[in-house]
Order: structure tokens, then C-alpha cells, then sequence
């Protein structure tokens, strides 16, 4: 149970703010969950954050419901306390990951920096963003500021809980959480391609219920291969067709694939652009 809680949780700490001198001002609110639940997120993995749009200013609070109980190889265990020691993020689509506050972004709960009660805290770990919260309780994690760059970007959670072990108290480190990415939009209206080169733009909007597009540039009239891979690296859809110099739209409907997160390529000549996309259940 607690890691179904700390892989939903890693979905909070996509976005964040950058005043941390104080814990976040927010009241948590578990209304999408089923009544009597003892743990959940809100609002949950399926409902996901709503995406941000580059160099514009991004708020949105997410509350956690964390249980006074977990089960391993069938023990049930007490929980003293959750933690979240790191939120990354991979700025490249490469493995890499450096810190969320790498995209301009950054996270803060409403807990504190100190488990509660003289309990001690993970070792080698500093905590600056007050999220250490006892357990069994409700908590939320204002997430806001401005993201500097458009794509879709993986993140990476990592989260401790302390539990009551054969009598005595440790800290437990979850696998780390690779399951979300953060989405960040091109402004209305407005192309971040670069026509002095092949450039790709993310595809918009994303996630995508219906439509979306995408946009590349091209210098001169040539052919071109456009290919969607699952996340397990099989081509799911190949075209190839002939791009005019210039701007050039590519158009997919959501039809055509399952809810899901999906990797697209276009290669022109010898280089290749990557990204990677969001298809949303209706």
C-alpha cells in the first residue's frame, strides 16, 4: 500500500515554487476518493496534472492521504512517517537526471523539514521542502512556478517511510519512481522552432484527448521519416512523405493510439529529433 501511495505521490512533485522559507499554506482535499479510503492522491494518477505552458506562471495543489499501515511479503507494519528527499527531472530524454529546479521549477508540502515526535530523519539527507509527514495523516503540496522549456519531460521521485521493523523504527527507501512526466507547452499561438535549422516542435496540445500537431522546419524540400514508438521501443506508426522548406504540420488523432505516453521521431537526412507525447483517455 505505501508504495502504491508513494507512486502517486511522485505525481505531486512535478511542478513546485521557490520560497522555501516556509512550509506551503494549503488544505488538503481527498473528494475524489472512494469514501472510507485510507490512502489515495488527489487528484489521482489518471486525472494527472493539468500541463504547463512555457514562461507563463503555474499553480495547482495536490493532497495525499497517507495510511497508518503497509503490507510486505504479507506483514503488516506500522508507518511512523512519509518523506520525498528528491524530485528529478531528465532534461535531455537520455536517463539523465538533475534537478527539478533545472526546468525552472521546483515543489513544497506543507509539512516540515523534521520528523515529528524526536524521531530521526534519513540519513545523508537534507530537507528543504517540508515534506516529512507523520502517519497516519492528510497532507498537500502546493506546486507552482515557471517552466523554461517546452517538451515532455520524465521525472524521477525518490521517497522514504518509516516504519515500525521487528519492534524498531527504520527507514525504508521506495524504488525510485520513474512512472510521470511533466508536460510543458509552446504559448498559443507561438513556435519555438528554429527555421534556421531541421528543428521539431513538441506536439500541441499534449496530452491530447482528440487532435494534435506537429510542427517541423525543413531547409529545403526533402524526405522525410515520421515514426511513434511505444514505451517499450516498438514502431506503432511509420509514415514517410515528402517536407516542403520551410514549416511543415503534422496532424494525429487520438484514435489511432491508446491512452498512453509515446515517443515520436522525424528524420530528415542523417538527423533525427525526438520528443515524446501524451495520449489522455476521453
Amino acid at each position: 500500500m505505501i508504495k502504491k501511495l508513494l507512486l502517486s505521490f511522485s505525481f505531486v512533485a512535478v511542478i513546485g515554487i521557490y520560497n522555501v522559507s516556509a512550509q506551503a499554506t494549503c488544505t488538503p482535499d481527498f473528494s475524489c476518493l472512494a469514501t472510507g479510503a485510507a490512502q489515495g492522491i488527489c487528484p489521482d494518477s489518471t486525472m494527472g496534472l493539468p500541463p504547463a505552458t512555457i514562461s507563463t506562471a503555474y499553480s495547482t495543489t495536490m493532497s495525499i492521504k497517507i495510511p497508518s499501515t503497509t503490507v510486505s511479503g504479507g506483514t503488516t507494519y506500522n508507518l511512523t512517517h512519509l518523506a520525498v528527499t528528491d524530485v528529478l527531472v531528465d532534461m535531455a530524454g537520455t536517463g539523465t537526471y538533475v534537478p527539478l529546479t533545472t526546468l525552472g521549477i521546483d515543489y513544497l508540502g506543507n509539512g516540515s523539514n523534521t520528523p515529528s515526535g524526536g524521531a530521526s530523519g534519513p540519513s545523508g539527507v537534507t530537507m528543504t521542502r517540508f515534506c516529512y509527514w507523520p502517519a497516519p495523516s492528510g497532507a498537500c503540496v502546493v506546486v507552482s512556478g515557471t517552466p523554461n522549456t517546452t517538451g515532455t519531460f520524465p521525472i524521477r521521485i525518490k521517497s522514504q517511510a518509516r516504519a515500525i521493523v521487528f519492534g524498531f523504527p527504520a527507514w525504508i527507501a521506495a524504488p525510485d519512481n520513474d512512472q510521470y512526466s511533466l508536460v510543458v507547452n509552446a504559448a498559443a499561438g507561438i513556435s519555438s522552432l528554429n527555421l534556421a535549422k531541421f528543428d521539431v516542435d513538441q506536439n500541441s496540445p499534449n496530452p491530447f484527448s482528440d487532435n494534435t500537431e506537429i510542427h517541423f522546419s525543413s531547409l529545403s524540400n526533402s524526405n522525410v521519416d515520421f515514426k511513434v514508438y511505444n514505451m517499450l521501443g516498438a514502431v506503432i506508426y511509420n509514415n514517410s512523405f515528402k517536407a516542403d522548406k520551410g514549416v511543415n504540420t503534422i496532424k494525429l488523432g487520438a484514435s489511432t493510439f491508446a491512452p498512453g505516453v509515446y515517443i515520436y521521431s522525424i528524420t530528415n537526412g542523417d538527423q533525427t529529433i525526438t520528443k515524446r507525447m501524451i495520449v489522455a483517455g476521453k
